[in-house]
């Protein structure tokens, strides 16, 4: 949150000491440098009743010496302004009379764990507490009213994204009730289509039997007619046949009888019913 200034940055967080749970909130207000390390601030801590502060505190401000990225731990510890890298408690010492140290703690893993620590030394505002707490007051404050307007905006952008899903869902529902609805049509025009070819079919099937019913009776009444034609003819020349036979046959007496009137005039008549026939010359 600004403070007027374009170059700066404020954050108010609360924190919590580790080892009473006593509770303060932090009040930095961050002027930015090259670089992290370059960066300096102010800050207000009040537990509500009383406040310390410390003015343009620097990488040199900042203990121990040899503490590599002090300014960022610092900054990560005690504002919302950079993203956190490291997961900090605090310990805030009361024993030194109108100062405060505050230190930012955090566990380094390499080879093995150690707590390291940064110092930020404080002084007690005095009679300018009320002042410096009212502050901390109206930066909270601010910063409520920016969470309710975020709040809001996310309210509204939830809304709106419900009611783009709902819509959606709408047009999804809509379109399986359709496409369910077309499936069904299709089905009854494939079962009524494939029902007259069925019966379409079956009519073709019933003249195919007629014909060649009618085929077979024609057959029939035709090889009747063939067969009593040639029995009829059968009869016919057998009996040409057996005239035939018989004309020969009366043919062939007559000459029999020719011959044997010749044989009679030569041997002399014998008539078998008179007795033995007459010897032979």
């Amino acid at each position: 949150m600004s403070n007027g200034k374009a170059a700066q940055q404020s954050s108010c967080k609360k924190i919590v000491d580790g080892e009473t749970g006593k509770e303060c909130f932090a009040f930095v207000t961050l002027t930015p440098g090259a670089d992290t390390e370059e960066s300096a601030f102010d800050i207000v801590l009040t537990d509500g009743a009383q406040a310390w502060t410390a003015q343009g505190v620097t990488t040199s401000v900042l203990r121990p010496a040899n503490r590599s990225n002090r300014m960022r731990h610092v900054l990560e510890a005690l504002t919302d302004l950079l993203p956190v890298s490291e997961t900090y408690s605090y310990e805030l010492d009361f024993e030194t009379p109108g100062e405060l140290e505050l230190w930012a703690k955090w566990s380094s893993k390499h080879g093995k764990e150690v707590t390291l620590k940064v110092l930020v030394p404080l002084r007690a505002a005095g009679a300018d507490s009320g002042r410096h707490v009212a502050a901390v007051l109206d930066s909270l404050l601010q910063n409520l009213e920016s969470a309710r307007a975020s709040n809001k905006a996310l309210e509204q952008q939830c809304r709106d994204w419900r009611g783009a899903a709902e819509q959606s869902q709408k047009l999804v529902d809509e379109y399986v009730t359709n496409r369910q609805q077309q499936e069904r049509e299709i089905s009854q025009k494939v079962a009524a289509l494939l029902n007259s070819k069925k019966q379409k079919l079956r009519e073709m099937q019933k003249e195919l039997d007629e014909l060649r019913a009618g085929a077979t009776a024609a057959a029939v009444a035709a090889g009747g007619t063939l067969g009593l034609g040639a029995a009829a003819g059968g009869d016919e020349a057998l009996a040409d046949d057996g005239d035939e036979e018989m004309e020969e046959a009366e043919a062939a007496l007559q000459g029999k009888g020719t011959e044997d009137e010749g044989e009679e005039g030569r041997l002399g008549y014998y008539d078998y019913d008179q007795g033995s026939p007459p010897a032979s010359p």
